[in-house]
């Protein structure tokens, strides 16, 4: 392997070091006003939104299927469901077909939260990322990190 194929080269070291640094930066700022005005932490946002989606007639969505689709591990979505139905945000309701395993559901509680911290954040993601792109760089931006997120797909299937 060549020295060229082992580094990148200035324009991809340039876009993964600024990819990496806004992420990370937008994540904690959601994050920061989510908790400070809706006393939410944007991975329970994110949870809220995602029970609020309409996938099956009774509402309910396994806690493995969240997990996968919050990019976390099982325990840690555990973890913040735990918070949220302490606070009556969720449910967890057991599978009648299958003991094993747990259906989580939104709470009218946490349907009214999300009702509300939805136009800030909203604001703030528009705000903060989307205003920043005409609609062709949003596009572009939004098909590159498709195959992008197809690709790791792929890759974690063949490992």
């Amino acid at each position: 392997m060549s020295v060229e194929e082992r580094w990148l080269s200035e324009t991809q070291a340039r876009a993964w070091s600024q990819f990496i640094r806004t992420s990370q930066r937008l994540e904690q700022r959601l994050d920061r006003e989510l908790k400070a005005r809706h006393d939410l932490s944007h991975t329970q946002y994110e949870i809220l939104v995602r029970l609020a989606e309409p996938r099956t007639e009774s509402g309910n969505v396994r806690m493995t299927d969240l997990a996968a689709d919050l990019v976390t591990a099982k325990s840690a979505a555990t973890y913040q469901i735990g918070q949220l139905v302490d606070r009556g945000l969720v449910a967890r309701v057991k599978c009648p077909e299958d003991g094993r395993s747990t259906f989580v559901c939104l709470t009218e509680a946490g349907r009214a939260l999300l009702e509300r911290a939805a136009p800030d954040h909203l604001a703030r993601v528009r705000e903060l990322f989307l205003d920043t792109m005409s609609p062709a760089e949003l596009t572009g931006m939004t098909a590159a990190l498709e195959r992008t997120c197809d690709r790791i797909i792929e890759a974690r299937e063949r490992s």
